[in-house]
């Protein structure tokens, strides 16, 4: 019984092994373009545009915030922390000033990653 089990535990060894080779990690982002890209969708958002006029653009920018998505207006941001490597992305750290649909104001400090190989694409991610 004891060698079946190490029969297995080899034969998942040697799997995990063949199915790594010849992959390479992701390329880390480039912060200044990570940078220039969480820059120029949240300018866009303040300017009324749309996720999808980012993505018309050359190199395309992938964005996604919900609050974007459901309506909010964005009337200001500013960056508060040194943005930081966060596996092959970056994160930064922003405050937004926001208006919902109805009206009501909202300040909120929120976390994006952004993702600079092979696409551009920036998320808005839960803070812990």
């Amino acid at each position: 019984m004891a060698s079946r089990s190490l029969w297995l535990f080899l034969g998942t060894v040697v799997l995990g092994a063949l199915a790594g080779c010849g992959a390479r990690p992701p390329a880390p982002a480039d912060p200044d373009k990570a940078r220039t890209a969480l820059r120029a969708g949240l300018d866009a958002w303040k300017a009324g545009g749309t996720c999808e006029t980012l993505q018309q653009q050359t190199p395309p920018i992938w964005f996604r915030d919900e609050d974007w998505s459901s309506g909010w207006k964005l009337l200001s941001h500013r960056f508060t922390l040194d943005d930081e490597s966060f596996g092959s992305q970056r994160k930064f750290y922003v405050h937004l000033a926001l208006k919902s649909p109805q009206g009501r104001l909202a300040a909120k400090e929120v976390q994006y990653l952004v993702d600079t190989t092979p696409n551009v694409v920036v998320v808005r991610v839960p803070v812990e």
